[in-house]
């Protein structure tokens, strides 16, 4: 009997832990650091102002679904983020200031368990990211403006899922964001562009629930 009775029960932990492999639907939020590097090129006397570092904290909100396919994780994602952070440049009369903004997008995954309650993976995103500029000329005040800007890009990055229970797990991650597409507003282009374009590598750690 007493040997019946381990059997059900080794079987049960068997069953359970098979079951904690990452399949389904999670929702999840992260804590991130997000170091971001642009240069603005000031277009009136066509000179670089000095690189702009927007480095700081934000959070992200993360909904998803995944399944495995043999030992092949597939899954997709939508995120909605935001970092806090700004920086003023200066050159000359000119001063301009660069503030981060909400970002969000999609993201496709594929990865493979390092074990059943683990879940390592790559990530491929689209990131569309918004900016506030503003834009002071004290030799020239009527070129003065404040506006937002948009960023797009491509975002490749690898993370790490491990549950701490059926349910719940920890995640961890890089990623870099890479602009194709980066506008100032067109009241502004013929004042002020870019000589480097908005990267960000992003650290994030969190915590998520899988349905």
């Amino acid at each position: 009997m007493k040997k019946i009775v381990l059997g059900t029960a080794l079987m049960a932990v068997i069953a359970s832990t098979a079951a904690a492999k990452f399949e389904g639907a999670y929702v999840k939020g992260d804590l991130v650091y997000s170091a971001t590097s642009l240069t603005f090129k000031d277009k009136t006397n066509n000179t670089n102002y000095k690189a702009t570092k927007l480095n700081g904290f934000g959070g992200v909100a993360t909904v998803g679904y995944g399944d495995n396919s043999g030992s092949v994780y597939l899954g997709g994602e939508a995120y909605l983020g935001k970092v806090f952070a700004d920086k003023k440049v200066a050159s000359g009369t000119k001063t301009t200031k660069a503030t981060a903004g909400w970002n969000a997008g999609v993201a496709g995954r594929v990865g493979g368990h390092i074990s059943n309650t683990t879940l390592a993976y790559f990530r491929l995103g689209l990131d569309y990211a918004r900016y506030e500029v503003k834009y002071e000329d004290s030799a020239a005040a009527t070129n003065n403006f404040k506006k937002n800007f948009a960023v797009w890009s491509v975002v490749p990055g690898v993370g790490i899922d491990a549950k701490v229970s059926h349910n719940v797990f920890l995640t961890a991650g890089v990623d870099y964001a890479i602009p194709f597409k980066a506008d100032v507003p067109s009241s502004a282009k013929n004042k002020v562009g870019y000589s480097k374009k908005p990267h960000s590598l992003t650290f994030r750690v969190g915590v998520g629930y899988e349905f």
